[in-house]
Formats: structure tokens, C-alpha cells, sequence
């Protein structure tokens, strides 16, 4: 797609990785992630790094995928944190507590994460087929346009422009208004 092209690349899906290979890659993160974060000391902290990949799968593969991750990441931290827990009367409620917390809140940060950069993608291909839509209009009308940038200098031109006032493109564009002469 043309209007893909005018995309800044942090909005771009990778062309080479579909949404289920991106899931894949994000389970294997958050795998990798939970190994870590079993056999480190107890002091160490992976929360960051289970959000990280949450929002890496939101971005590339959706809010649906980033919510069903971020479900398998609290799980995996509690099951670390039941490993690593003195056995205590009520630990498992606070280890329940933990874990659906931190779902709820990958849940919302990936679901953030997939939206707006949805929508952000929306707006860039609205505003490309705006443009291009606008260049179409001026290209074939049959009177002169010409459109300034706040220097008022020439930005842009039709050809009917050009030939009213007798001039090459090249040689309008980027020229101060007042100084063409007529």
C-alpha cells in the first residue's frame, strides 16, 4: 500500500512478522523473562520487563493478544513469587492479589499501547489520502493556485500557475511571492 510509505517506521508493523509470529515471539519474551525471574534473588524486580514485552506484542500484534499475554505473564509471576514466598498463613491471597492486579494492569497498558498507535496509523493514512486527494485537485484544475509557506514563499504550484505567470515550475517554487515578476 502507497500510503504505508509515509508512515514513520514506529508505526509500521514489521513486514516480515504476521500478528501470530509476533505473538510468538512475545510468549517466548515473556518465557524467557519468567526463567530469569525464577532463578534470580528474590530482590530483583521483572515487572518492567513483563510490561515490556506486553506492549512489544500490543504493537505488533493487537490489544487481544497483548491481553491474553499479559493474563500468562501475571500468572507467571505469581507462580515465581509462590516459589519464592516463605510459606506463610495468607500468602496465597496476597499472591491472588498480586497477580490480578498486575494482570488488570498489562491488560490496560497493552490495550493503550494497541489502540493508540491504531489510531495513530488511521490518522497518517487519512492524512496521506487527504494529500494526495488535494494534489489530484490542484493538478487538473484550470485555474492558478499556488500555496505559500509562512515565509510567504512559494511551497507548491499547479501548472495553470506556471503558465499564467509564465514560468518553469523549478523556477517559482521556494521563490518569495513579491519578488516574481510579472
Amino acid at each position: 500500500m502507497r500510503l504505508m510509505k509515509g508512515l514513520p517506521d514506529v508505526l509500521k508493523r514489521p513486514k516480515h512478522f504476521s500478528p501470530r509470529v509476533m505473538v510468538l515471539f512475545g510468549c517466548c519474551g515473556a518465557g524467557a523473562v519468567g526463567l530469569l525471574d525464577r532463578f534470580m534473588p528474590a530482590a530483583a524486580s521483572f515487572e518492567a520487563l513483563y510490561l515490556a514485552v506486553v506492549m512489544f506484542v500490543a504493537w505488533g500484534a493487537g490489544s487481544h493478544a497483548a491481553g491474553l499475554l499479559s493474563l500468562a505473564c501475571a500468572g507467571t509471576m505469581a507462580v515465581n513469587e509462590w516459589h519464592f514466598a516463605p510459606q506463610t498463613p495468607g500468602l496465597p491471597a496476597v499472591i491472588a492479589w498480586n497477580a490480578v492486579s498486575r494482570a488488570a494492569i498489562f491488560w490496560v497498558a497493552g490495550w493503550l499501547i494497541a489502540n493508540l498507535i491504531g489510531r495513530a496509523r488511521e490518522l497518517q493514512i487519512a492524512s496521506a489520502q487527504r494529500a494526495a486527494e488535494h494534489k489530484a485537485i490542484l493538478a487538473t484544475a484550470m485555474d492558478g493556485f499556488a500555496s505559500l509557506d509562512r515565509h510567504g514563499r512559494v511551497a507548491d504550484l499547479n501548472e495553470a500557475f506556471c503558465r499564467m505567470l509564465g514560468y518553469e515550475r523549478r523556477e517559482l517554487v521556494g521563490t518569495d511571492l513579491s519578488r516574481i515578476e510579472l
